[in-house]
């Protein structure tokens, strides 16, 4: 009965008021969708779960509780609502999800081998960004370095998107020091969206994190490349010289012999 409702809503054959009335008989209960989901899981039934879920997300049911049972649904293969169940993980952001969307990132179902885009795995990897822990983070640094260009370049992106300077990013510094891409092409390359239409105190203080970042990792390679972005857009502060000054004592970047340089670090220390 409760599938055949949920049918009949979706194909606008009741309205949501005789749905309510006779599916929710004692008013609308999240929990009760829940039992009637880990029902569907536990018998492995398709439709049940296409449904209940369709029913949940049409009431806005979801909540933390749905955790467990929307981890043991992704990580299953016998049914056909993944990409749904990544979304809705998505916008939940349960730090206890963070394995199953991993996991979920290298399914390989039947009925998605005609996508060549991988949606379900960039719906895990957005997930991933959305819950933005610890655990996550080093998931999708794992996943950037997948042979797979889609999710290398979708796990970068959610990277970037919070703050961690990529190999992507690293390129092109590279490619802007040779003259391979333009400054414009560069800038809409490099930041973030929420930075493309910022201003430099703004993109200033974005490299400036970075260089903060690398410099506790003390990846000297990374530290060169955002000191040449910060001098070629005119990001400069006195924040930035007194990293420059401290940089040139430190015995672990003076040992970096293999370094590429891109600019005169101690020549910017000495303006400080």
């Amino acid at each position: 009965m409760e599938i055949e409702m949920a049918r009949k809503l979706w194909l606008n054959e009741i309205t949501e008021k005789e749905f309510i009335d006779v599916f929710f008989q004692n008013g609308i209960d999240s929990e009760y969708v829940l039992k009637l989901l880990y029902g569907a899981y536990k018998i492995q039934d398709v439709e049940a779960v296409r449904w209940m879920l369709y029913v949940a997300s049409k009431f806005d049911l979801f909540t933390l509780n749905y955790t467990k049972v929307l981890c043991s649904l992704i990580e299953a293969d016998w049914h056909k609502s993944h990409e749904d169940i990544a979304f809705t993980l998505s916008k939940l952001k349960p730090l206890n999800a963070v394995e199953s969307l991993y996991k979920a990132v290298f399914h390989e179902l039947e009925y998605l081998n005609y996508d060549d885009n991988f949606a379900l795995a960039v719906k895990c990897i957005w997930g991933l960004g959305n819950i933005n822990s610890p655990d996550s983070i080093e998931k999708l640094k794992s996943l950037s370095k997948s042979t797979n260009e889609i999710i290398k370049s979708n796990a970068m992106e959610q990277l970037e998107m919070h703050g961690l300077f990529t190999e992507r990013q690293s390129e092109l510094i590279l490619n802007l020091f040779k003259n391979e891409i333009s400054k414009e092409d560069f800038i809409e390359e490099f930041y973030p969206d929420y930075l493309y239409t910022a201003d430099e105190f703004k993109r200033s203080d974005y490299v400036l994190k970075l260089i903060y970042d690398e410099y506790n990792k003390r990846d000297a390679q990374a530290i060169e490349y955002l000191f040449y972005v910060s001098l070629f857009f005119g990001l400069i502060t006195a924040e930035y010289m007194k990293i420059a000054s401290n940089l040139i004592k430190e015995e672990w970047y003076q040992k970096q012999e293999e370094t590429v340089s891109l600019v005169d670090l101690t020549l910017l220390s000495s303006n400080q």
